[in-house]
């Protein structure tokens, strides 16, 4: 005959091994009994530089948006430097746009007075490491000369993506497509295709 056994006993054995799980856990990082072979440290090391790197990039993201509601939709030229750094560098300038900071400043003056109810939105942004890709439109009404045309009175509506690299919290270099012949189109200075 087999001895009857006691569940209340069992039950307090598997206590027992659940505690020392979570002790070894929480002492040594390990699991299963404190084996050493079965360690949750990678896991959390994993998490935690997830948690870095998306924190890193929600910040250079977030400088990219600082500058888009600033300075191109709230006209606030001179914060550009807040944005970039000194030795930025544009390496797809617009159309007769100077070196540096100060060819920045130019050419978004230029917009500015030439579009004076300009306004960005940020359709999408795609980060990797120290780049953003930010897919923008922006809307505005020709009310000064750009580019060589006159003002027209006719509204627009651009689109473009830009690729910016953040250095030390500001764009370092910055690449932008834009599309200038829908632009010249809309403003009349160049017949769309088959007219």
């Amino acid at each position: 005959m087999m001895a009857a056994r006691d569940p209340s006993a069992a039950s307090a054995r598997t206590a027992d091994v659940m505690r020392t799980d979570v002790r070894s856990e929480l002492e040594g990082g390990h699991c299963r009994h404190g084996d050493p072979s079965d360690s949750y440290e990678p896991k959390i090391r994993i998490r935690r530089n997830h948690r870095e790197a998306m924190s890193t990039m929600h910040d250079i993201s977030g400088v990219v948006r600082g500058f888009v509601e600033e300075v191109l939709n709230q006209g606030r030229i001179d914060a550009v430097d807040r944005f970039f750094r000194d030795d930025m560098v544009e390496h797809v300038p617009f159309p007769g746009q100077g070196s540096g900071l100060q060819g920045l400043k130019e050419v978004l003056r230029e917009m500015r007075t030439a579009f004076p109810d300009m306004h960005w939105t940020i359709e999408e942004q795609l980060t990797e490491r120290d780049r953003v890709l930010t897919r923008f439109e922006w809307t505005g009404t020709h009310r000064g000369a750009f580019l060589g045309v006159p003002a027209t009175g006719r509204p627009v509506k651009v689109w473009g993506m830009v690729i910016d690299r953040v250095e030390e919290g500001r764009i370092k270099e910055t690449r932008i497509i834009m599309d200038m012949l829908g632009l010249m189109m809309q403003l009349g200075a160049v017949l769309p295709p088959g007219q």
